[in-house]
């Protein structure tokens, strides 16, 4: 359930006087096969548009804060995606035009493998929807690499994959997505996990593509904490201040 609220009648209202202008409630779209616990994992708002992920598992739902009414219902059709369609802490991004999601992408064949990681969770009943999510992202983690799905929302189709390029072939997750406030970068916290779980910052830079610049700019992995990489506790997000 998302409770829209008026924030003009906040400010302007008398005591009393009800701001809440309506609720979408999301529950009639999603199937008996996803399981969710409340319903709504994260939200984004821009303009008249408002998105949602499930809290667990579940197509992205795009809605109109006008109406009310369902725009969008973003979910990927390939084979790679079938089986690990999981929204859980998504931490989606808006954009004027677009939404930014984490997804799901197939490693290239002539791609090394990374090393598999097992999870000690063994039945799926009773769980958090945190150890959900954590017990959905290592089932198959070997098969497909996480990557930033870039949706556009005038037509709700994707509209292409931003996939991380380490140095050395390695599972990780994304734990965050943010973009900078002009929209040119796109930033992704990574928590690769091995012998020792450690966090990197990547960066794409759209600043230059604009420019008719014909060759690809490199881009760069930036480690957060150099210092101590054990550190990683409390860091798996990125703002700009």
């Amino acid at each position: 359930m998302i409770r829209v609220w008026d924030l003009q009648s906040i400010i302007k209202g008398a005591p009393g006087h009800t701001s809440r202008r309506g609720m979408i409630d999301i529950s009639s779209y999603l199937s008996g096969r996803h399981d969710w616990f409340q319903g709504v994992g994260e939200i984004a708002v821009t303009g008249h548009l408002v998105a949602c992920a499930p809290d667990a598992t579940g197509p992205i739902l795009v809605f109109s804060l006008l109406t009310g009414s369902l725009v969008y219902e973003l979910k990927t059709t390939d084979s790679a995606s079938l089986n690990e369609d999981v929204t859980a802490f998504t931490k989606l991004c808006m954009t004027p035009f677009f939404l930014l999601t984490k997804g799901k992408v197939k490693p290239s064949p002539d791609e090394p493998a990374p090393p598999a990681v097992l999870t000690q969770l063994g039945s799926r009943e009773g769980l958090t929807p945190y150890q959900l999510y954590r017990s959905y992202q290592t089932n198959g983690m070997v098969h497909t690499r996480a990557c930033v799905n870039v949706w556009d929302l005038q037509t709700g189709k994707l509209a292409y994959r931003l996939v991380p390029v380490l140095e050395k072939p390695a599972s990780y997750t994304i734990t965050d997505i943010r973009l900078s406030p002009d929209y040119s970068k796109v930033f992704a916290c990574l928590e690769i996990q091995g012998r020792e779980c450690k966090e990197q910052l990547y960066c794409w830079d759209f600043s230059e593509s604009s420019k008719g610049v014909g060759d690809k700019k490199q881009l760069r992995i930036v480690q957060i904490d150099d210092v101590s990489p054990r550190r990683s506790t409390g860091k798996s997000w990125a703002c700009f201040m």
